[in-house]
């Protein structure tokens, strides 16, 4: 079966969390990496999408969704708020003019301090 598999890279900042975490949706800037996998064959090298991010904590638990201007993401339910990042996988699958797919949502969120400091070094 066709995969395909998305990582999603988001920076948030110390404001952005505590919206977060305090049961505010946000809209931020993030990156997301498609890559297409069949019988051993992938379309890599990947090209980077800078897009839009919809990110909840809210009581519904539902996959990554793509929204118009790029993804919607609902935080699962063992994020600890104090961790510098949130790593985890969504799946789903698909059905799409007759052929099924499965999507691996890989999702990594950081604190914005990471990235700044990456820059710095």
């Amino acid at each position: 079966m066709i995969t395909l598999s998305i990582s999603h890279n988001v920076y948030l900042t110390d404001e952005e969390i505590s919206k977060l975490m305090s049961g505010e949706a946000i809209k931020t800037i993030g990156v997301s990496v498609p890559v297409w996998f069949f019988k051993g064959n992938t379309s890599e090298p990947a090209k980077e999408i800078f897009c839009e991010y919809l990110i909840s904590d809210i009581e519904e638990d539902y996959p990554v969704t793509i929204i118009d201007e790029g993804y919607k993401i609902n935080l699962p339910k063992d994020i600890d708020e104090d961790s510098s990042s949130w790593v985890f996988k969504r799946y789903n699958k698909i059905t799409e003019k007759g052929k099924r797919f499965n999507i691996v949502h890989i999702v990594e969120i950081k604190k914005m301090s990471i990235l700044l400091d990456s820059l710095i070094s």
